[in-house]
């Protein structure tokens, strides 16, 4: 999974537009018209995107938490996906 927390706040203000990774599949896909919260996982073979929402609205430390909980999900053989739904 790699090492976690790798994003400073400031980092995330004035990110550039592409794909920033926090550790832990967790990633900052900015775009010019705002940013999102992404978390990556596999789960049963296959690679899956789950959208934690916008930058404007979940801060890093959220989006972090967020994470943590989701990841609990696949530890179980769950996908959060459709646990969320």
């Amino acid at each position: 999974m790699g090492a976690l927390h790798r994003l400073k706040a400031k980092q995330v203000e004035h990110a550039e537009p592409g794909m920033h990774c926090d550790g832990g599949g967790l990633w900052l896909r900015q775009r010019n018209d705002g940013g999102q919260w992404i978390l990556r996982f596999s789960l049963y073979g296959n690679r899956h995107e789950m959208g934690l929402g916008s930058k404007t609205s979940v801060s890093l430390s959220e989006a972090r938490s967020e994470a943590d909980i989701w990841r609990g999900m696949v530890r179980q053989n769950k996908i959060p996906i459709k646990e969320r739904d």
